[in-house]
Parts: structure tokens; C-alpha cells; sequence
């Protein structure tokens, strides 16, 4: 009898565990620690949209969060119509990344990103330094390092790599209840394993009697 719940109950926890729990609110706030460093080099910073951004030699920006899900295996959480502008003066030079998608379970940030008005597409920006969502360290992907060096005409000493601190991000999203829609083809599976196994304990059972 043990090993017959023990069987339903590892059906059940699993199929628990893909389940997701929708994000409707919240904010996303990101301390940028490289601001500084942007206006030695003549550029500088303006939010995008429905994004703030506050003064200070380490200004905050402060993303609305439009939605996403979160479950045990991450957090996709998004930021749509909002962004960062980065404005060079030598060259002339404006990088739009908005629509910000912040990924836990791959410790990726990815933004819809544009150079002088041209659409790069949608880019990994951002590496996290972990898979929480509290003062997370940000660092640059090679292809965001690549990018930004190429656009503002970047090199040597000057030149960003993947190790520059860019900030620190801190996101504390507004989660509904627990989906109970149909469940996924994932889902439906591990179910049919588990009362696959359920049906052959209960074999088992019945032999050694």
C-alpha cells in the first residue's frame, strides 16, 4: 500500500511541478553601476516608455512588469513598453533595448534592440550573476559587447567585455494564483507514467499474496 501512494504521489508531484503561476504585476528595478563610466565617455541615459529613471551618480531604473509566469524550474518575467536608451555623442550614436524578458532558469536577460533606429532583433543583453531576483549582479553577453563596442566606436581600455559590471538587478513581481488550465502534452505524460507504475505495484501486489 506504501509503494502504491509513494507511485501516485511522484505522478502527481511532477506533474505539479509543470504547472506555472501567473505574473500580473509588479516592478523590476535595476541600479546602474556603469552610468558613471558611460558619461566619462560621452554617453548617456533616458528611459524608454513606461520606465524611470532616477539621478545619481548609480541611477535607478525601474521597469513596470506586464506579465510572465513563475514555477519551480524559473521565472519569465516580462517588462513589455518599457526600456533604456543609450545616447553617445562621439559618434552620434542611439541604442534603444527595450521589452525587457528576464529569464532565471538560464540567468539570461533578453531586450528587442535597435541601433540608430535600425532593429537588431531580439538579443541575449544581459548575463545574471544568479537565479534569484535580489540585487542579481549584471554583466554583458558577447553578442550585447559586441554590439554596443561596434556602435560607439569602442576599443582598447575603453572597450566594454563581458566582465564589466553594468549593475545590479532586483525584481519583485506580483504572482496570481496557480493556472488550472488543461494541462500540457508534458503533463498528460508523466500522469500516464505514474499510473502506468501504479498499475504495476498493484501487480505486484496482488502476486504476493
Amino acid at each position: 500500500m506504501t509503494q502504491l501512494f509513494g507511485a501516485f504521489g511522484l505522478a502527481i508531484g511532477m506533474a505539479a511541478t509543470a504547472q506555472a503561476a501567473p505574473i500580473t504585476g509588479g516592478t523590476t528595478e535595476v541600479t546602474v553601476t556603469i552610468a558613471s563610466t558611460l558619461s566619462a565617455l560621452g554617453a548617456s541615459l533616458s528611459p524608454i516608455g513606461t520606465a524611470t529613471l532616477s539621478s545619481g551618480a548609480n541611477p535607478v531604473v525601474t521597469f513596470p512588469i506586464t506579465g510572465g509566469s513563475t514555477s519551480l524550474t524559473g521565472d519569465l518575467i516580462e517588462h513589455n513598453g518599457s526600456g533604456l536608451r543609450i545616447t553617445g555623442t562621439n559618434p552620434t550614436t542611439t541604442v534603444d533595448t527595450q521589452n525587457y524578458l528576464v529569464d532565471t532558469a538560464n540567468e539570461l536577460v533578453d531586450a528587442d534592440v535597435s541601433i540608430n533606429g535600425a532593429s537588431q532583433g531580439n538579443i541575449g543583453l544581459f548575463t545574471l550573476g544568479s537565479s534569484g531576483l535580489s540585487n542579481v549582479p549584471l554583466t554583458l553577453t558577447s553578442s550585447a559587447v559586441t554590439a554596443l563596442n561596434t556602435a560607439f566606436g569602442l576599443s582598447g581600455m575603453d572597450a566594454l567585455t563581458t566582465s564589466t559590471p553594468i549593475g545590479t538587478l532586483t525584481s519583485s513581481p506580483t504572482v496570481g494564483s496557480v493556472a488550472v488550465a488543461a494541462p500540457e502534452p508534458a503533463t498528460i505524460t508523466v500522469l500516464g507514467v505514474g499510473l502506468v507504475a501504479l498499475a504495476a505495484v498493484r501487480r505486484r501486489t496482488r502476486a504476493a499474496r
